[in-house]
């Protein structure tokens, strides 16, 4: 009982009374002398927190005498909460309306084991409060039975499930790091996987790309420098000899043993040049059996005296291959380098060559001026070298014919034509023919051809066809190539028509040829037999050659419209062609009286300058 005065103090617990004299923590009491009212609430004491419900009281003349208090303890309660939830938890009780006093005294402590059956059924946790370490759940019952008088505030010790849940969330914190770990493990190798496999890729291309550098430098049967190299050699060195050597009689070989074996003899007589060389010659392998030596600063004689040699070695020892035993003969023409000549060496050595053929072969000759034929040589020379300049400045370019359906007029295909930039011109490789033919250079401007044709058609649906040769053939690695390039440059087989001429079955090595044809008409690509129709034509040979069009000539083109035996053969070539299921172009269509005539006989497709010229560019392309 706390006195008026605010001084006095009376704690009145289990039937034993204590005075005191101090008021500090009686905030509440102090409140309700203050106000002459009913206050609760919570106060701190030094045993803890505890609920506290101040109730006035006054006399007779309604004088405020002082308030009495009632405090809450845990231990009023605890027992009875045990028994009813099994835990424990600490009750504290907010006082919503006025009451009497004894009637809640009573309540508390002479029925307070009937409380807990009047309790809502479900309790749930509005906050969460921190006490000394404790974590409680706080939450709010209402006390029916008192017609809400009362709210009972719960504090739930929720310290052990605080607990189990941070150490859930450690362990979510750990899943979720191993996960994490997981993961970037796994990313790492499947980035890695990727990367070994873009690294072996990239491997692959590079050892493809070495491959055809090597090959397109080196020849596929002896893998000696080619013509390229031997180009760079002669343009780097000024004080050198050329010696070139070709084998008699090849043609006589290669109906007698077939090519594979002449093949054999070539290789093994590529080897004993290599081991008959001095220390300052190298050997270059131009096409099937033509070599050149390069001696550089050679003594005096030293050329024609290895000559001789080499004449004398190949005269005195017989090649065998398998049970066959032969003996090889070369035919030598021999030429030092000037500077005072407007011929170059390799030039001069193959007029000497070619002089001692004319001779008799097996002869050793030194060039001259005197050599029959010369001036011609002179400007075959001049061609020679102005077509490996245009070649190492890349001055070749493609142009585009266009290829038309003959009854709607509508562009199925390109032809690729090779063109050589002089200044504002541009001209034809067919007026460096015989140049061509002499240095081996056609492979290259067929390579040049479909590598910057490729470039210009990557990643398109448009048809196109690029002219074919014999040496092309003869290479062997013309099929990787394309395979390469169609690769790189995302180009379908099907999109491109290889234009071959019909005489390369014609020739000792056919077979070979043929064999090669096969299995690009197997990879998809599409035959056609270029300028058909002239030469020894044979209609039964298409198969052979996996014909998927012919191309007539255009000899017999240009005018059928009015020469009545040119009109004749094509329309037997086209009724042939047509009863073997393969397809008909017209090449130099340039008319309209021609384009008719070609319309008539029902030929498939159409090519020449009534359509189109050949053109630098495709519009729209």
């Amino acid at each position: 009982i706390v006195l008026k005065d605010k001084t006095s103090f009376l704690n009145v617990k289990h039937n034993r009374a204590e005075v005191t004299y101090s008021t500090e923590q009686e905030i509440l009491s102090v409140a309700a002398i203050d106000t002459n009212s009913l206050k609760s609430g919570f106060e701190e004491c030094s045993h803890g927190y505890f609920y506290k419900i101040v109730y006035p009281v006054k006399n007779a003349q309604n004088e405020l005498l002082g308030v009495v208090e009632f405090t809450f303890t845990i231990e009023n309660i605890l027992e009875d909460m045990k028994n009813h939830y099994g835990y424990e938890m600490a009750f504290l009780y907010q006082r919503k309306e006025s009451a009497e006093t004894d009637k809640l005294y009573k309540l508390l402590y002479s029925t307070s084991a009937d409380i807990f059956t009047n309790f809502a059924k479900n309790l749930n946790i509005k906050s969460i409060t921190e006490y000394q370490k404790v974590y409680y759940g706080v939450s709010a019952l209402n006390f029916y039975d008192m017609k809400n008088n009362f709210q009972i505030i719960v504090l739930s010790d929720i310290t052990e499930l605080m607990q189990v849940e941070k150490e859930y969330i450690r362990n979510l914190i750990t899943i979720f790091l191993f996960v994490a770990v997981a993961v970037i493990v796994l990313l790492f190798y499947i980035i890695n996987y990727y990367l070994q496999k873009i690294k072996a890729k990239e491997q692959e291309t590079l050892e493809k790309t070495e491959e055809l550098y090597f090959k397109s430098r080196h020849n596929h049967l002896t893998s000696l420098p080619s013509m390229s190299v031997l180009n760079e050699k002669m343009n780097i060195s000024e004080d050198y000899t050329v010696i070139m050597l070709d084998m008699d009689n090849i043609a006589i070989y290669n109906t007698t043993y077939g090519n594979e074996i002449v093949d054999m003899f070539i290789k093994k007589a590529a080897l004993c040049l290599q081991n008959n060389l001095p220390s300052n010659a190298a050997l270059y392998h131009l096409r099937a059996d033509e070599f050149v030596i390069i001696l550089s600063k050679p003594t005096k004689s030293q050329a024609r005296d290895l000559a001789y040699q080499i004449k004398s070695y190949f005269e005195n020892t017989p090649l065998q291959v398998k049970s066959i035993t032969t003996h090889i003969n070369f035919s030598f023409g021999i030429s030092q380098f000037s500077t005072s000549s407007k011929l170059n060496a390799f030039t001069k050595a193959n007029i000497a060559l070619v002089e001692a053929k004319h001779r008799g072969r097996s002869l050793i000759l030194e060039f001259e001026a005197s050599m029959s034929d010369f001036s011609s040589y002179t400007q075959l020379a001049h061609s020679i070298e102005l077509l490996q300049k245009y070649i190492e400045e890349d001055r070749l370019v493609p142009f585009y014919q266009a290829i038309v359906d003959t009854k709607t007029q509508q562009i199925v295909k390109y032809e690729v034509l090779a063109r050589i930039k002089d200044g504002d011109r541009f001209l034809s490789p067919h007026e460096f023919l015989r140049a061509v033919e002499l240095t081996g250079l056609m492979t290259a401007i067929t390579k040049q051809m479909i590598q910057k044709s490729f470039i210009y058609f990557a990643g398109t649906n448009i048809n196109f066809s690029i002219n074919i040769t014999k040496n092309d053939f003869l290479e062997k690695n013309l099929i990787k190539f394309l395979e390469y390039k169609c690769q790189i440059y995302n180009i379908k087989p099907e999109q491109v028509t290889l234009e071959i001429l019909e005489n390369i079955a014609l020739e000792g090595n056919a077979q070979e040829i043929i064999d090669q044809i096969t299995v690009l008409a197997n990879a998809g690509y599409i035959i056609a037999i270029d300028d058909f129709g002239v030469e020894s034509s044979n209609i039964s040979r298409l198969s052979d050659l996996n014909a998927n069009f012919i191309k007539i000539d255009g000899s017999f083109i240009k005018d059928i419209d009015v020469n009545k035996k040119h009109y004749k053969i094509v329309e037997s070539l086209v009724y042939m062609a047509k009863k073997l299921d393969i397809k008909v172009i017209a090449e130099y269509v340039h008319s309209e009286s021609v384009y008719n005539v070609v319309k008539e006989l029902d030929i498939d497709y159409s090519q020449g300058f009534y359509f189109s010229e050949p053109k630098i560019g495709i519009d729209g392309l």
